[in-house]
């Protein structure tokens, strides 16, 4: 019975037609590049609020130096927001940062974004 049930389940999968999806891009805006020489920034992560764009990267601190930081970065300023330890298991690469927006209400007062 499990084959037939394999060999049905590939035959549905064979047969089907692919995806397809129409996408139109926007115009594309330049965020953020890291300055100096030997200077990385990968897997952003960005939130905008009030017409501010915040973008989270990971980054190297120093020219040179392949050692994770997150950034965060708000048009021509950016700086080190979570810096490795000095020791163990967060002590070289700390990155992949995930920007989580909420609003919670607690005893009838809104907060926090």
């Amino acid at each position: 019975m499990r084959g037939k049930v394999l060999l049905a389940a590939v035959a549905l999968c064979a047969s089907a037609a692919p995806a397809s999806a129409a996408v139109t891009w926007g115009s594309v805006t330049h965020l953020y590049t890291p300055d100096g020489p030997q200077r990385y920034a990968y897997a952003p992560a960005a939130v905008t609020e009030n017409g501010q764009t915040y973008v989270y990267t990971c980054h190297n601190n120093s020219s040179g130096e392949i050692l994770d930081h997150v950034y965060l970065s708000k048009g021509n300023d950016s700086r080190s927001v979570v810096r490795p330890s000095v020791s163990g298991w967060d002590s070289t690469h700390i990155c992949d940062p995930t920007v989580v927006a909420r609003t919670s209400v607690m005893d009838r007062r809104t907060t926090g974004t």
